[in-house]
């Protein structure tokens, strides 16, 4: 069963009824590529709790039914400052559940190793964590990678200092990696 899915960031658009009547699927992480969500695309996902859209203009949604909106509860996050761009944009509208900020997700405790790192950093969640998906800035803020693995290749990275920002199904963490 599908419970938690994280959108590829190559991803720009997401066909009508990729994700139906997907009843165990409990949280949905949108990346900034994607600008455009079929009809029907998460329709009767009943159990649907948290919907993480990182493009800070809200995606265009074909027809009124992508998501159960009319039902839905859950928590849509959005980028920092956004939330009046998704409470005025159609279907972003209908959600019921608090439209919130993604600096307001709760903090989650997450251990990274080794720090510094030379290859690959591991990343330990808690027991009822799920990673969502992990982003790799530079020091001047620049995104580096993202991936939605708990085991990240930085070999091929500079010396430096980066932040790793691990969201989960249960919040995020911001993490300094040195290399």
């Amino acid at each position: 069963s599908l419970t938690s899915v994280t959108i590829g960031s190559s991803v720009t658009a997401i066909s009508a009824s990729t994700f139906f009547n997907c009843v165990s699927l409990t949280s949905i992480a949108i990346p900034d590529s994607v600008n455009a969500i079929g009809e029907y695309a998460f329709a009767d996902c009943t159990s649907l709790t948290s919907v993480t859209s990182l493009n800070p203009t809200p995606p265009t949604v074909a027809g009124t039914n992508a998501f159960d909106t009319n039902t839905y509860a859950g928590t849509l996050y959005v980028p920092d400052g956004r939330q009046t761009a998704y409470n005025t944009a159609a279907v972003w509208s209908g959600f019921n559940g608090a439209v919130l900020n993604i600096e307001q997700l709760n903090e989650v405790t997450v251990m990274v190793y080794p720090n510094p790192v030379v290859e690959t950093l591991s990343i330990q969640l808690q027991p009822n964590d799920r990673l969502t998906s992990v982003i790799v800035h530079n020091i001047n803020g620049q995104k580096i990678l993202e991936s939605t693995t708990n085991t990240l290749d930085l070999s091929t990275l500079t010396n430096g200092v980066y932040f790793a920002t691990i969201l989960t199904n249960n919040g995020k963490a911001t993490k300094k990696i040195v290399k």
